[in-house]
This record gives structure tokens, sequence and C-alpha cells, in this order.
């Protein structure tokens, strides 16, 4: 049983300015917070693999990461539902979840009850192949290396620039016969960079 506690302020701003009657201008700056995979904090410990060699542990001391972020766009009216916009996009994020490969022994995983005797058949066999031992040779089984995959909040930032182009046209305000009918198109262009 694990308990942990985060808190933080996430401003946010929205702004529009009306260019023309068909135009607006949209600025919006915010902070968010996006919370870790809840089965990435689970206190235990994945280790299904066949070779006996990977395995996973969780993290409940994942905290969320942060985005900062700012929009800036331009949207154009024509008429009923249709528009067409264009928006640019900065983000800068922190303390965002990776994953860490750890080389442990054999060992190590009893405190999370995995031991020689909790392996299946094919764990057991795959684990004595490696040590070229016995079952009984409790040191050699234990002294074998065993990959943990445990995902923690990384310390750099990871930049993440976009533009983003939309049009959404409804065909009957141009042809009656199409009324209901339309079309959505979207393209989004994203350059990130992280240190």
């Amino acid at each position: 049983y694990t308990t942990t506690h985060y808190k933080d302020y996430l401003p946010s701003a929205n702004f529009a300015l009306n260019i023309t009657d068909n135009m607006i201008g949209r600025f919006a700056a915010s902070t968010t917070m996006t919370r870790p995979n809840p089965s990435s904090l689970l206190p235990g410990l994945g280790f299904g693999d066949i070779s006996a060699f990977n395995g996973t542990l969780g993290n409940a001391s994942l905290t969320p990461y942060l985005s900062k972020n700012m929009d800036l766009g331009l949207e154009y009216y024509t008429g009923k539902e249709g528009y067409i916009a264009l928006t640019a996009f900065n983000k800068r994020m922190t303390g965002f979840t990776l994953n860490q490969n750890t080389l442990y022994p054999f060992s190590f995983l009893a405190q999370y009850g995995v031991t020689y005797d909790t392996l299946n058949p094919s764990q057991q066999a795959a684990i004595l192949t490696r040590c070229g031992c016995s079952a009984t040779n409790t040191a050699a089984i234990n002294a074998q290396n065993v990959n943990i995959s445990q995902p923690f909040n990384a310390s750099g930032v990871l930049k993440i620039d976009g533009l983003e182009a939309a049009w959404v046209q409804p065909l009957g305000q141009w042809f009656a016969p199409l009324e209901g009918f339309g079309y959505s198109a979207n393209y989004t262009y994203i350059k990130q960079k992280g240190s």
C-alpha cells in the first residue's frame, strides 16, 4: 500500500479578437497536467517472460508531467458550419515518463515473491540453461541477470512545435441537393526535440 500526494497550479487564458465579421484571431496560454498511466503506478512485479530474463516493475512514486502550452490561431468562417483554421502551437513538457532498463541478479526478485520454485517449467528450464547448472545450485541461479524495466519521471524537457490546418465545409451551402453532406480536412505538422 503506497500513497503519493502532489499539487500544482494550472493557469489558463484564452483570448479571441474579431478581425472582420468572418475572421477571428485566437491566442491561448495554459499549463496542463497529465497523470501517469495507472498501470505504471502499480508497485508489483510482472515476470511472465518465458525466457525468465525480462520483467516489468511499477513505480508508485511517479508524478504527473506538466506542459506549458501556447497556441496562436486564425479562423475564417465560410458560412453555416464551414470554416478554415490555421493554428501554430508550442509545448514545453517536463517530468514525462520514460522506461529504464536495469540488470539485477535473479535474487532481487525474491522481495516480490519470485523465486526459482515459483517459476513455471519453461522459465525454470531457461534459467538453468543460462547458468549451465542444476536446480540445486541456488547460488548460481540467484546470480543470473534479469532485465527489469521500470518507469520513471525524466529530468529533461521535451519541446514540441507544430502547425495545424483545418477545413470544415458543408456542401449544401453551394449546391442544395448536397444539403447534409460536407467534408472535414486536417493537416498537422509536429517537430519535437528532447533534452
